[in-house]
């Protein structure tokens, strides 16, 4: 084989005059990296409150940036304006869901949640012109990195963190030992990690820099720790769907591979000094545990730093070394060999009993239990029981006979599930796939609709990558292959309500589909255009952003004043408690929870008739919550009224009979 030989091309350094900030491609970087860091730091942006902030603060900017003429519409291409239409109609579907819901406070809440990522979409294809599409997507990686050693960092030195909630989070599952913080889900931290590695690989050949190309290798060792630790049998899949997406996508495997290749060895050489600090893997806060992540946080910074060490060299040889022949291949070759291996994997598989195999899991999948907490990490990364999953889909799909066309209402299948579902326990908010989910929640029109946008995004992400220049196919592949590990993800789980994994999958889907193509230039002759061919897009938008802030806005101020609501009560002040929650009520007066509140504050203070008063808005506002039936009962029966206290205790007895409260 022939050496790789060095051109005679001097290494230079930029002098300080030469150095110069774009100030646009500064905030494309740093915007992802605030609302990445945001939500990721409030659980996630499970909470509506922390999501619905950046909805609004999201909006603003589309809406300013959009009538001063800064942000262009959708990016200025037919592919943005067509992909963002797509999910517009999805958003307006779910608003049109008012009109048959059983919950307008549940479905409010939803709607607001579509339509922030809507603009986080929106924003996100507007941001792109000028070449910052790149920008923008070292952004997202960087946000990735950074929650992710956030998390690493807590598990090894636990001390300079609060205590983690991670048993109170996800109640009812022995966890304890998984990695979760800062989402306090750890299978969401898995799927946040998965999604960084095309992203952290890609860097490490695309970055500009030699030294930028060396951090985003380095990273590699500790999305993979973090992968490990948050024991997600879902982490695997997304992981090995997301690396081949974007092996099969990007150009140039070679370097990249090489780049994989060693920070898979470090990272399997961490992952195995880490299984072997028996103290730190369970997680507790012992002076073990503490001395053996100082420990293996050493191992860590060194694993990383030898990785980096590695791609310097690798990025050095691809930037000034003239390759050997062999190692020169072309396309067609590499897609043929692919090929050829896939169907010889296929192959064995069959002949090894694969079939078998593939059935025995899906058995498995299906059962109700789950693994234990005793298994070892590696045994609980390779168990793929479902934890439910199969029944809470089989209730979905019942859910969606009642109406296929329209389903049952957004955000309303925790009521279908505690009247109709099969399994006994904890209270279930959702179907645990976003897109069975959607079917039954809004029919097979509002399944057709986000489907229909996930398999457009990824097939339009291909055909770009594919016919995009060389200088931006490595960005395009990588945002297309986190994109691709995400919609696996929500196939299976429930990510899509984990506010920060759908911030990063639409702006990844934004870079897929316009990143690199920048916007047309107006025409000489746009003056003597038509005013609604000037402006009419414009004002489109614009008028999408005002109704958009007003739809986030009302979940948002109702959601926040029942939270002043319950700190006053907290704090022993039942007045501005009061006040609280009927200021909840003025903003919602569809909800229920602000008259539950109501209630219970009214309650608290001896007020049983105007507490009851409040308890039965809240049933008419939302009759298929049991809860809302219940909280009726006890005031009722507290006020003297046995029989109507006995008849709203049946009735929230039908709609959740399974539960041991009423067995009681």
């Amino acid at each position: 084989m022939e050496a790789i030989t060095l051109r005679r091309e001097a290494l230079r350094v930029p002098g300080i005059g030469e150095l110069r900030i774009d100030p646009a491609a500064f905030v494309a970087w740093l915007l992802p990296i605030l609302l990445i860091v945001y939500l990721g730091m409030h659980n996630g942006g499970f909470d509506p409150i922390e999501r619905d902030q950046v909805g609004i603060a999201v909006w603003w900017i589309v809406l300013v940036g959009t009538v001063v003429g800064i942000l262009p519409v959708a990016g200025g291409t037919r592919y943005g304006r067509a992909m963002l239409g797509l999910l517009f109609a999805f958003a307006l579907w779910n608003a049109l869901s008012f009109i048959w819901t059983e919950s307008a406070e549940q479905t409010a809440t939803e709607v607001a949640r579509v339509f922030t990522y809507l603009g986080v979409f929106a924003l996100a294809l507007a941001a792109q012109g000028g070449g910052r599409w790149r920008y923008l997507l070292y952004g997202v990686t960087t946000g990735v990195v950074i929650l992710c050693g956030i998390a690493v960092l807590s598990r090894l030195e636990p001390t300079l963190f609060p205590r983690q909630h991670t048993g109170e989070f996800v109640p009812g599952i022995g966890i304890a030992a998984r990695l979760a913080y800062p989402l306090n889900y750890s299978s969401g931290l898995g799927a946040l990690a998965a999604i960084g590695l095309p992203l952290a690989l890609a860097a490490s050949s695309s970055a500009r820099t030699i030294l930028a190309q060396a951090l985003a290798a380095a990273a590699l060792p500790l999305l993979a720790l973090t992968l490990w630790l948050t024991t997600s049998s879902l982490s695997v899949p997304a992981a090995a769907i997301a690396l081949l997406a974007f092996f099969i996508l990007a150009p140039d495997r070679i370097p990249k591979l090489v780049t994989l290749a060693v920070g898979a060895g470090a990272s399997a050489i961490l992952i195995a000094a880490e299984d072997r600090l028996h103290a730190l893997d369970r997680g507790l806060p012992t002076a073990a545990a503490q001395h053996q992540g100082d420990q293996l946080l050493v191992v860590l910074l060194v694993a990383c730093a030898g990785v980096a060490v590695v791609q310097v060299g690798i990025g050095l040889a691809v930037r000034y070394g003239n390759r050997p022949r062999l190692l020169r291949i072309p396309r067609w070759t590499t897609s043929i060999a692919a090929v050829c291996a896939l169907l010889a994997i296929v192959v064995i598989g069959i002949a090894a009993g694969l079939p078998g195999t593939i059935s025995d899991k899906w058995d498995n999948f299906k059962s109700q239990g789950s693994g234990t907490g005793n298994d070892s990490r590696g045994t609980q990364i390779l168990d793929f029981n479902g934890s439910g999953r199969y029944q809470f889909w089989e209730a979905a799909i019942d859910a969606n006979k009642t109406d296929p066309l329209i389903g049952i209402g957004p955000g309303t299948f925790q009521f279908w599930w505690a009247k109709h579902g099969s399994v006994a326990g904890a209270p279930v908010l959702d179907a645990h796939s976003l897109y069975i989910e959607t079917l039954g929640e809004l029919g097979i029109i509002g399944l057709l609709l986000i489907g229909g946008f996930s398999i457009a995004l990824l097939a339009l992400g291909t055909v770009r990558v594919l016919r995009a220049p060389p200088q931006t196919r490595v960005g395009i592949a990588a945002a297309t292959a986190g994109c691709a590990a995400f919609i696996a993800v929500a196939v299976v789980d429930w990510v899509w309500e984990l506010g920060v994994l759908p911030l990063i999958f639409f702006t990844l889907a934004a870079i897929a589909v316009a990143g690199g193509i920048e916007p047309r230039t107006p025409d000489r002759l746009s003056s003597q255009l038509p005013v609604w061919r000037r402006y009419g897009e414009r004002a489109v938008i614009a008028a999408l952003a005002i109704a958009a802030l007003i739809v986030i806005a009302l979940p948002l101020a109702g959601a926040a004043s029942i939270q002043r609501s319950q700190d006053a009560v907290a704090d022993g002040d039942l007045g501005t408690a009061l006040s609280d929650a009927r200021q909840a009520a003025a903003v919602q007066p569809y909800a229920a929870a602000p008259r539950i509140q109501e209630a219970l504050v009214l309650e608290d203070q001896g007020r049983l008739g105007p507490a009851l008063n409040a308890a039965q808005k809240a049933t008419r506002n939302e009759s298929a919550n049991w809860q809302n039936w219940f909280v009726r009962s006890r005031l009722e029966a507290r006020n003297g009224d046995a029989e109507a206290a006995l008849r709203s205790y049946r009735r929230a007895k039908s709609l959740n009979p399974r539960s041991s409260l009423f067995s009681q």
